[in-house]
């Protein structure tokens, strides 16, 4: 929570800093949080979320440039519903009903491997990004995250 009410100048429009706008989302942050659609640790896990896998330009083209793309894409993984349904006229409803209160259920237990599988994947991205780029493992321009 602190991360979110004690920083002024994270946006940069045009180069500039836009407090406003930083007011803006901070606010719209604070009372989603309060309303319990997520929680401040999960901000904070955001916050840290790096989503520059290089500095500098990416000079990466044609196959292997679609190639990362299609990694980056799946390598984003969540447990979502999907839409649930049966095409059974009697017992449907039933196995409906059941799946909808085992899906909660299943999501708790699986939450902090799911965290952990989009943390991997996410590392595994960077470097093959890097690797794809000329870059050796662990060389100076290995990526650090600019905001925490």
């Amino acid at each position: 929570m602190n991360a979110i009410s004690n920083c002024n100048n994270w946006i940069e429009v045009l180069g500039l800093h836009d407090s406003a706008l930083a007011d803006g989302v901070r606010s719209d942050v604070l009372s989603k949080i309060e309303a319990g659609e997520f929680t401040a640790d999960e901000v904070e896990y955001v916050r840290k979320v790096s989503l520059r896998p290089l500095k500098g330009r990416l000079e990466v083209r044609g196959r292997d440039l679609e190639l990362l793309r299609r990694i980056s894409k799946l390598s984003e993984v969540d447990l979502r519903p999907a839409v649930i349904t049966s095409h059974r006229k009697i017992l449907g409803p039933f196995i409906v009903a059941a799946k909808r209160l085992f899906y909660p259920i299943l999501k708790v237990f699986l939450k902090d491997f799911i965290r952990q599988q989009k943390d991997f994947n996410a590392a595994v991205t960077t470097m093959l990004v890097r690797l794809a780029n000329g870059e050796k493992p662990g060389s100076e321009n290995s990526h650090t995250n600019s905001s925490g």
